[in-house]
């Protein structure tokens, strides 16, 4: 039987196991330990080095490593009504590139909100551990969620500055001297030099924002203007997984 790898709680993994249980497709659901299953993620995906990523699926014929491209295994091997009519694969393509840019970006809230919430780093570690033992191991989630943070946080080149050109007559150490007389920090003028950085750093220093504070267990409530939204996704898991149809918290 093939095996599908992921994470319950990530939206990609239930996009393909949604598509595999629409088509009536048999498979085996293993969850993924970030961290500690690294290295059999690697293994399945036969990807020793760069990016390896859940879902996955293992097949006879390999591993099927995108979302999509499960869905569309599932159209292949399954039965039932068609995900990908004839003559609509580019508009397939184009929402589900921008439903893999929110994703994205939902993820990147989540995750960073998840680090400051000790109730939910509670929640995030596996099932096995204990209940009263979960607040004092709240680190070792914490551990993770940096490690998961630093998987798929995709980094970005540094724009290149545009070279400077010099101005005739000016010397070079004028260009450079917190002490230049005709500067004005506030509003540099083209015919005075640029302010040295050791004048604007304290400034930016002080326009730092305090670092974020750690939430407190339960104070974080959904929205009142999102509630038909919530009710959608209530319905939907409901008649999908009907054993999490409980997934707001207690008020």
């Amino acid at each position: 039987m093939i095996e599908l790898v992921g994470l319950s709680y990530s939206p990609w993994t239930e996009k393909a196991r949604w598509a595999l249980e629409h088509h009536s497709v048999s498979f085996r659901y293993v969850e993924h330990m970030p961290m500690v299953g690294e290295l059999a993620l690697r293994w399945r995906v036969g990807r020793p080095t760069g990016k390896a990523t859940v879902p996955v699926l293992s097949t006879p014929g390999g591993p099927v490593t995108d979302s999509l491209a499960i869905a569309e295994y599932a159209e292949h091997q399954g039965r039932g009504a068609r995900l990908f009519p004839a003559g609509k694969r580019g508009a397939i393509a184009q929402w589900n590139a921008r439903s893999e840019s929110l994703l994205a970006a939902a993820r990147g809230l989540v995750v960073a909100r998840t680090a400051r919430n000790e109730g939910a780093l509670a929640e995030a570690l596996p099932g096995f551990v204990p209940p009263n033992l979960r607040r004092r191991l709240a680190f070792v989630a914490a551990t993770g969620t940096a490690f998961f943070r630093a998987g798929n946080t995709a980094s970005t080149p540094k724009a290149k500055a545009p070279p400077r050109r010099r101005r005739r007559g000016a010397a070079p150490s004028a260009r450079a001297s917190p002490a230049a007389p005709t500067c004005s920090a506030a509003s540099p003028t083209p015919t005075s030099p640029r302010p040295s950085r050791s004048v604007i750093a304290p400034r930016r220093r002080r326009a730092l924002a305090p670092p974020p504070q750690r939430e407190k267990p339960g104070e974080t409530r959904p929205r009142p203007d999102f509630a038909d939204l919530l009710d959608w996704r209530d319905a939907l898991f409901a008649r999908l997984h009907p054993n999490l149809t409980d997934l707001r918290p207690a008020a």
